[in-house]
Parts: structure tokens; sequence; C-alpha cells
């Protein structure tokens, strides 16, 4: 970030002390002029320095408040200052305004430059806007398609790995996009292209477009009818949530639509899923969830096995759900100290404005755990969506007691043809100087995702420690985002960077057989009771499976 801010705070501060001093009104005029110049600057310079970079959004929204903020100080003084020219005598309401905007400029710098210590935390590989963004909005459809599928076949940083087949790709889609270009079919094309990025099986792939991708997606999936199941161990698939009276939490589907419940599971498609699945168990998940959608008004007959052993048939009726989102917590890092262990939830590896430090949040809870003397620590990073990964080697220096390699990222080079890594692209875990070097469990799901996939990585060789959970993490470790840009609002983004070991050996990122993420030390069984406790029970239980298995 320039420098345009605290240049423009130190004119801004002088301008509001002469406000109270005996100063020419040439002086304070100048002072004010240069302010509104360099505040103008800084808003264009620094907001598109923010966007550029991805800055964690509630920044922007702070910066943009700040900015609103300044302008209209800005122009209240100026009206001042052209009334009292014209009067030439000076207001009292002049000096209580400036008072103001001396505490407003206080508090801004102070939260300004505390986003700044932030920074460092943020990204490892920088890009330009036009290196970011690849623009094809004015090409036509088929035109557009042929040159994402070039781009991805230079620039997509796992090809190799899992064997992708741009020439099939381009056989299969073309056809598909061609014809729906001839008939105008903008629902076509939406879904052709969506079909197409699933191909790729990354998480970090997501795409965006107009109401089309949303009448598409409640065309296939906008309805619930009511349940959630889960997948044992016995291959029985269970509710584990049930808003139906009729089917309680424990039955076990054993028919869908009349027809066996693997047959019918096996027939679900995954492109609309939330989130790309990269693994096969990410695509059983998808699956689970994505049988228990449809159109809203649907019906699905359904025979089930209730816990008292009662088979029973119903059939169901899809219904719009629209359930309140969860919100975030204010600050990424929650804790529970008990008498004997503690617990460390990481919602995500990205600070907040409340909590800029989520590392120092972790050093606080361990100093609090070293000073009562409390051996045995779990870290709760299930349905972590990662986020930086410089962040996340910083909360690692926490649990780690020399200097660890955490990954290298290497980019497509258009000089060489080739993906190449830079010395200022390698991320060092350095020990922090509070430490926690007893026993630690680190809890993991499916939805263990991104830069938390690194920070369980790298914690499963620590001595003492092991990882918990019924599956490995989601199996998504690209870096960065580059966004692509196609005709009829549609766009999507694709990791630029492909992280490596110290062996330039690609980490966590599947294979050709979705085989990837990290696997747990401690596997759970999935037993139907360990299922049901696990989604019905506190942290508590999970405590003393822990404690059961690991003896």
């Amino acid at each position: 970030m320039s420098l345009l801010f605290p240049i423009f705070i130190c004119f801004f501060l002088v301008y509001n002390l002469t406000c109270w001093a005996k100063t020419k009104p040439l002086i304070k005029n100048a002072l004010l002029f240069i302010s509104l110049i360099l505040l103008i600057l800084h808003h264009f310079i620094d907001k598109k320095w923010l966007i550029d970079n991805g800055f964690f959004s509630e920044t922007r929204y702070v910066f943009t408040s700040i900015w609103v903020s300044f302008y209209f100080i800005l122009l209240v003084n100026i009206i001042f200052e052209t009334f009292e020219y014209k009067n030439k005598k000076r207001m009292k309401s002049h000096r209580i305004t400036s008072l103001i905007s001396f505490t407003i400029i206080i508090f801004t710098s102070y939260l300004y430059f505390q986003i700044n210590t932030v920074l460092p935390n943020t990204k490892i590989v920088w890009i330009t806007e036009n290196e970011r963004i690849i623009n094809y909005e004015s090409q036509d459809w088929l035109t557009s398609f042929l040159k994402v599928n070039e781009l991805l076949k230079k620039e997509y940083p796992f090809s190799e790995r899992k064997q992708l087949d741009y020439d099939r790709l381009e056989r299969i889609y073309l056809p598909k996009i061609e014809e729906a270009q001839k008939r105008n079919d903008k629902s076509g094309y939406y879904q052709t292209i969506t079909e197409f990025l699933h191909e790729f099986k990354d998480g970090h792939v997501f795409f965006n477009g107009d109401h089309t991708l949303n009448e598409i997606y409640n065309r296939n999936a906008g309805g619930s009818f009511g349940i959630k199941l889960d997948k044992t161990i016995n291959n029985e698939i269970i509710v584990i949530e049930s808003s139906i009276d009729e089917i309680p939490v424990g039955s076990t589907i054993s028919e869908w639509k009349n027809k066996p419940i693997v047959e019918a599971l096996d027939s679900v498609s995954t492109i609309f899923s939330n989130r790309v699945p990269s693994t096969t168990t990410n695509m059983m998940y998808a699956k689970l969830n994505l049988l228990t959608r449809s159109s809203v008004g649907d019906t699905a007959k359904v025979t089930f096995t209730k816990p008292n052993n009662e088979l029973s048939t119903i059939t169901l009726v899809s219904a719009n759900n629209n359930a309140a989102t969860t919100n975030k917590p204010a600050c990424p890092v929650e804790y529970k100290i008990f008498p004997n262990t503690a617990y460390i939830k990481i919602h995500e590896f990205i600070p907040t404005i409340s909590c800029l430090h989520p590392e120092k949040e972790v050093e606080k809870v361990i100093r609090s755990i070293n000073t009562k003397n409390i051996k045995t620590l779990h870290i709760d990073v299930r349905d972590n969506n990662g986020g930086y990964d410089k962040l996340t080697a910083d909360v690692l220096g926490r649990f780690l007691k020399q200097s660890t390699f955490f990954e290298k990222i290497a980019v497509y080079d258009e000089k060489t043809n080739k993906f190449e890594s830079a010395k200022e692209h390698v991320v060092t875990i350095e020990p922090n100087k509070v430490q926690y070097s007893g026993r630690l469990f680190i809890w993991i799901n499916n939805s263990t995702f991104s830069s938390a996939e690194g920070f369980v990585h790298i914690l499963k060789s620590r001595p003492n420690t092991e990882i918990v959970g019924f599956d490995e993490t989601y199996g998504a470790f690209g870096y960065g985002q580059k966004q692509v840009l196609l005709p009829e609002g549609l766009s999507f983004t694709f990791p630029f960077g492909r992280p490596l070991d110290i062996n330039d050996k690609i980490l966590i990122e599947p294979d050709k057989n979705q085989v990837g993420g990290v696997l747990p030390t401690i596997k759970i069984i999935k037993t139907k009771e360990n299922l049901l406790n696990y989604h019905h029970s506190d942290i508590r239980f999970m405590f003393s499976l822990i404690e059961d298995i690991s003896k």
C-alpha cells in the first residue's frame, strides 16, 4: 500500500491544528487543498491495490467508510473556510468540527497502521490486475471456450498431476457450446461451462453468473426434502438430521424413488454442489447432499427402517428451505479451557477487523494453558475454509520448535513455458517465543480446506501429535486465484500457483484417481453410533472418544 494515506493524515492534522491558532487563511486553505488532493489520490490508487490483491473484504468496507467520512469532513471544512473568508471572522462551530476531525484522524490512523501490520501475512505471490483478470467477454461463446481451454492447458497448475486431456475436453464440450450458440440457449451454455469446470475436480475452481446460474440451480437443487444423510463403514445410508416427523434421526434409507439407495446415489450428478469435488470422498458427500435436493415441488418415494426396526415408506415433497445462514464469529479463533485440557476452534486463517492478528489469539490461549500446566490441547479445524498461507505459517510457529519449510509456490512463466518458483515464493515457519509443546490433537473433516490442510499437513509430522477424523481433508491446495470473464455475465476463477514441498513434489492436491488431502492418524470408525454422536453431541464427546481410541 502507498504512503499517501499517512502523508494525507499529516497534512490534515496540521490543518486541524491551524484551526485553533492564528494562521493566515492562505496557509490554511493550502493545507486543506493539499489534503483533499492526497485523499483523492489515496482513494483511487490504494482502492485499486486493495482490489488487485484481494485483501480481505472487511478491510475494503472499512477503507470505504474512512474515505466517505473524510470526504464529508473535508467538504464541511471547505464550507467553513469559505464562510469565514467571506465574513472575515472565525466560527466556534469550525473549532468543534476540527476537534471531531482530530479524533477521527487518531482513530483511523491507528486502524490504518494496524491493518498494515497484517499485510505481510496476506500474499506470497503478488500479481497485477492485468495478470489476475483475463477478459473474454467480447468473444462469442465458441471462441471464448476455445481460448479458455488453451489458457487452462498452459496455466492450470495441476494438469499433469491430474492427467487432464484437453483435446478430449474440447471434443466433448465444443459441440455442446456450438449447439447452445446456434439456439442462443444461454441456460445450455451456462450448464455446459459448469460441467466443463467440474472436469478439473478442484475445489478452488469457482464460478459466478447472473440470474441464469441461480435458475439452473433452482431447477435441479433449489428445494430440500428435509433430511441430511451420511454413510457408515457398512455402506448404510443413515439419517443424521431430519425436519420430517415421520423419519426420525437414525433411520436407515434402503430405497429412493423406487431404486436401491446405492443405485440412486450413483446416479446423482455433482455439478450442482456448492464446491467442486476434488476427491472421491468429496464426491460421496456431494452425492449424499444432492440426493436430498431437487426442484421445489418434486416428490421422492423413500423406504427406510426406523431405529426401532420398523420398515416404513413415505413420499417426500421438496420444499424451498431458506435457512438462515450462520454468522461468522467476530474472531476466527475461539477457545475453551477445561481443568485438564484445552480446546481451540479455528474457523479460518483470515483476519477480521475485530481480530487482525488471529495468531496472537492462539498465542494468548497457549500462554494461559502453559500457566495452568495443561498438557493436552485439541485444535478443531473442521469446516475451516482456509485463508492465507503466511498467516497459517505464523500460527504454526507456536507449535514448532525449529525453523520448518512450509511450501514454495511455482507459477507459470511465459518465457520458459513452465511452472517456476522464485526465492520470494518460499514460506518458512519460524518458531515463536511462546510455544506449546504438550500433547496435541487436530480435529479434521472432509471440509477442512485449503490453507487449513497445510496446517494439518505440517503438524502431522510434529511429535506427540495426532490427526483425528472420519475422513481425509478436502484435497484442494492450489494457490491464488485468476479470474476469467466470459460472455453472458459468466465468470470463473482458478488457482494459478502450484504448492511444492522441499523436494519439488506437489502438496496435498489430488492425483488423477482423485486421491489427495491429508489423512487422519487416528481414524474414527464410521459406525452408526459414532456418526450420530458426532453430529449431535458437544465437544466433550470428541474428548472422550479420542481418549478411548488413542489409549
